[in-house]
């Protein structure tokens, strides 16, 4: 009952840190959720929503000149984002299974709860950095005009 009550109260600050990520399916899903499978289900669908936010978002970026230019001598502007995408999962993934290790030892269900909880909380992050990128570009451009 007690690891409950923490996990709602790990949630409830998640929700109040990154209000509008939260999607209303996660919210349905939590709040149907009977136990620490479901809580995790929950958690990795709503990571699977916004990892397809942040690939939109960094698709349409990608194609922008400004962001074109961001590269090295070897690689186009796509395949730095498609790098940079795809290293900040391997670290995502590494990191939360650690934490999750850490946390529980490997024993129990609770596991797969704190890595999913992990995992939504570092895409909710990572999706807020990807849309601070793109406000200062746009404010940059303005100030610019």
């Amino acid at each position: 009952m007690h690891r409950y009550f923490a996990l709602a109260a790990l949630w409830a600050s998640v929700a109040c840190a990154f209000p509008a990520l939260a999607s209303s399916d996660y919210d349905s899903c939590m709040n149907n959720a009977q136990g620490d499978f479901d809580i995790a289900k929950c958690n990795n669908d709503e990571v699977s929503r916004e990892m397809r936010k942040i690939q939109s978002r960094l698709s349409s970026i990608m194609t922008n000149k400004y962001f074109t230019q961001w590269n090295d001598q070897t690689l186009s502007s796509s395949q730095n984002f498609q790098t940079l995408l795809k290293q900040w999962i391997d670290y995502r993934n590494k990191y939360c299974s650690l934490y999750s290790y850490t946390f529980s030892q490997g024993i129990g269900t609770i596991t797969d709860v704190q890595k999913s909880q992990c995992m939504l909380d570092l895409t909710n992050r990572f999706a807020s950095n990807v849309e601070a990128i793109v406000k200062i570009y746009n404010d940059m451009a303005v100030t610019k005009r």
